[in-house]
C-alpha cells in the first residue's frame, strides 16, 4: 500500500516537471515568434540582412517544435497517468482487502473469553491443535457467583423447581444468606440430581471458589 500511494507521489511530480519544462519552452517560444515577427518586417524593409533574418526564423522553428513536442508528452503523460491510476487503485483495493483478510487471521489467533474474570484453569499447550468449539480453559467470574447443590436426592425432584429459594449460615457468621434456584438438571446420576443457585441480596465476603455450604431448602 506504500509502494503504491508512493508511486502516485512520483508520477504527480513527474506530471509537475513536465508542465514546468512546457512553461519554459512556451516562454522561450514566444520570445523567439515576436523576434522573428520583428526581423520578418525588417527583412523585408532591407533595415537587416538575410543571415540575422535567417537566425531568427531557425530559432523560432526549433523553438515551435519543441513547444510540439512538449505539449505531445504532456498529452501522454495524462494518458499513462489516467490508465496507470486505474491500475493502481485496483491494485490498492486489492492489497486492502488482502490486508483486511491477514488482520482478521491474525484476530483469530487470539483467544478472548466470553466474559470478564480470573483464569482459573487452562488446557493448552505449545504446539497443541484444538478444534472450534473445545473449551480452552475456565474463567471465573468476579462479579458473581453460584452455588451448586450436586447430591439431591432424587425423591425430591419433583418437588424442586427454577425460583425456589434456600438459606445457609458461614460458621463464624450470624448472617443468613439467601440462595434462590436458577436451573434444575433433571439428568439422575446415582439417584442424585444437580441444582443450580445464585445469591439474592448480599453475598458474603471472603467466599472462595470450591468451598461447601450447608444449604436449608425448603420443599414445603
Amino acid at each position: 500500500l506504500s509502494q503504491i500511494q508512493l508511486a502516485k507521489v512520483q508520477a504527480e511530480e513527474n506530471t509537475v516537471t513536465k508542465l514546468n519544462a512546457l512553461a519554459d519552452v512556451e516562454q522561450l517560444y514566444l520570445e523567439a515568434k515576436r523576434v522573428y515577427d520583428v526581423d520578418t518586417v525588417l527583412y523585408s524593409k532591407h533595415v537587416i540582412g538575410l543571415q540575422e533574418y535567417t537566425t531568427a526564423l531557425n530559432n523560432y522553428r526549433v523553438l515551435k517544435q519543441k513547444l510540439q513536442l512538449q505539449h505531445q508528452l504532456l498529452h501522454q503523460d495524462t494518458l499513462d497517468r489516467a490508465q496507470q491510476e486505474t491500475q493502481d487503485q485496483e491494485s490498492y483495493e486489492r492489497a486492502q482487502a488482502t490486508l483486511k483478510v491477514m488482520q482478521e487471521k491474525v484476530n483469530q489467533l487470539v483467544v478472548r473469553a466470553p466474559i470478564n474474570g480470573q483464569l482459573t484453569s487452562l488446557d493448552a499447550e505449545i504446539g497443541q491443535t484444538k478444534t472450534p468449539g473445545y473449551a480452552l480453559a475456565q474463567m471465573d467470574s468476579l462479579g458473581g457467583w453460584k452455588v451448586r447443590l450436586d447430591d439431591v436426592d432424587e425423591h425430591y425432584l419433583n418437588r424442586v423447581y427454577t425460583g425456589q429459594t434456600g438459606t445457609f449460615m458461614l460458621q463464624n457468621d450470624s448472617t443468613t444468606y439467601t440462595l434462590k434456584i436458577t436451573q434444575v438438571f433433571s439428568a439422575i446420576t446415582n439417584g442424585r440430581f444437580m441444582v443450580d443457585m445464585k445469591f439474592v441480596g448480599k453475598v458474603p465476603e471472603g467466599l472462595r471458589k470450591g468451598q461447601t455450604l450447608q444449604v436449608t431448602l425448603a420443599l414445603s
